[in-house]
């Protein structure tokens, strides 16, 4: 069984409670460097002493930089012994190696995949199209099967709450050029954007850019929590290794938290937000 299959069989068996909370973290390039791969672990024992504990915790992709059989049996020796349960999404450097599909689909499936917890509907879709994700919007996005997949998990849906969750975030006008190590999509964005905008979708989690960002574009949120260890390059108040903490009340309400690295479990409450 691969392993996103067995974390989300894990999270389906806890019986619900609301509130119920799990983590946002990506780019966390587990190898090969040895800082990247400290600051993850750094990361990962702070979100072991959150309390209560999260349901579950996404890696927005980007952990087995180069992507080689090498890099993701570290990262898969990680989650394994990590208590919560780990979904793990396929970014753009599993796939600078010729078999990163193959590693991908060995260790942990199908790139797009989808679950439900509560009043949430979670859908995962591939959005890296390897070495071409470049700055500047230029690369990457998904293909047309990940939005027909997206389609049909969205359409009909009745949950109070829809989720998506993909690697490489939409152009968005640009928005992301302000930061100095980005990447964003324009091939097949306007399918995307009519897809989450149409079918009324809450929030979109992506990483890739290496900071954290939130913006309110067109009647959908788009969070991006690419600070899980990779070296960042640059400096700025948005420009932090960090994780972020969501929260989903019964009526459906989302709130998130930013925990930077070595600060514990002490929310940086400049940057807390609610969704409605």
């Amino acid at each position: 069984m691969n392993r996103n299959l067995m974390a989300i069989r894990r999270i389906q068996d806890v019986p619900l409670h609301y509130s119920f909370r799990f983590v946002m973290i990506g780019d966390t390039y587990t190898a090969p460097s040895p800082a990247a791969e400290a600051r993850f672990a750094q990361l990962r024992s702070q979100i072991k002493q959150l309390d209560p504990i999260p349901l579950f915790v996404v890696n927005l992709g980007d952990f087995a930089y180069p992507g080689t059989l090498s890099r993701h049996e570290p990262y898969c020796y990680l989650i394994d012994e990590f208590e919560i349960p780990t979904i793990t999404i396929i970014g753009n450097h599993e796939l600078d190696d010729p078999s990163g599909y193959e590693n991908y689909h060995r260790f942990y499936g199908e790139e797009n995949f989808y679950f439900d917890y509560g009043n949430t509907r979670f859908i995962v879709i591939y959005s890296a199209y390897g070495k071409s994700v470049i700055p500047g919007g230029l690369g990457g996005g998904p293909r047309t099967q990940d939005l027909a997949f997206l389609e049909d998990r969205l359409k009909g849906d009745t949950h109070t709450n829809r989720i998506v969750f993909m690697h490489v975030p939409p152009y968005l006008g640009g928005h992301y050029e302000q930061y100095p190590v980005a990447g964003s999509f324009k091939d097949k964005e306007r399918e995307f954007l009519a897809l989450v905008e149409g079918y009324k979708v809450k929030m979109v989690g992506c990483a890739h850019v290496l900071a954290f960002d939130k913006y309110f574009y067109k009647g959908v949120h788009y969070l991006v929590s690419g600070g899980g260890g990779a070296d960042l390059r640059a400096q700025g108040r948005n420009i932090f290794h960090h994780f972020v903490l969501i929260t989903i009340n019964k009526s459906g309400q989302i709130t998130g938290n930013v925990i930077k690295i070595n600060e514990g479990t002490t929310t940086d409450h400049d940057f807390d937000f609610t969704i409605s």
